[in-house]
């Protein structure tokens, strides 16, 4: 019989998750449709323990007639910002290993939905969810910098 170790816990946990900015507009439609969403990592950072993640969450930019039936309904943009940390004792190793990766932002986007989910039902409309899992996650400044401390 096989046993897992149901305690066993990743070294690196999310600490906080904040929203900076949050944009919104509303568009006349002739039917109810939600726009497609992008993702990109704008900044990422290392000091000592910890890792910060800055993420661009946007709809993508309608490209067809601004009258089309099928026009998205609404778009939004926003980013948040993500604080990681490591309590390992080679915990600046792991955190530069974790943070290089797009792990981060993978364990941020449950977060990105649930608010995108709660602005977009505030505005009046039906309920509407990301998808679970967002596969395309682009770099626009995924550099790590390090700080060091003097």
């Amino acid at each position: 019989m096989t046993s897992i170790e149901l305690g066993a816990q990743h070294p690196v946990a999310l600490a906080s998750v904040d929203y900076l900015s949050f944009s919104f507009q509303r568009f006349p439609t002739g039917s109810l449709n939600f726009p497609e969403v992008e993702m990109s990592v704008t900044d990422r950072a290392v000091r000592g323990a910890e890792g910060y993640l800055m993420l661009r969450v946007a709809s993508k930019p309608w490209e067809g007639d601004d009258d089309a039936e099928d026009r998205p309904v609404l778009s939004f943009e926003f980013t948040t910002f993500a604080r990681f940390e490591c309590a390992h004792k080679d915990a600046e190793k792991i955190i530069n290993i974790f943070m290089a990766a797009n792990t981060p932002a993978y364990i941020v986007w449950p977060y990105i939905r649930g608010f995108v989910s709660d602005m977009i039902n505030r505005a009046g409309f039906p309920g509407y969810h990301l998808p679970l899992l967002m596969i395309d996650i682009k770099s626009e400044g995924n550099a790590i910098e390090q700080s060091q401390e003097d």
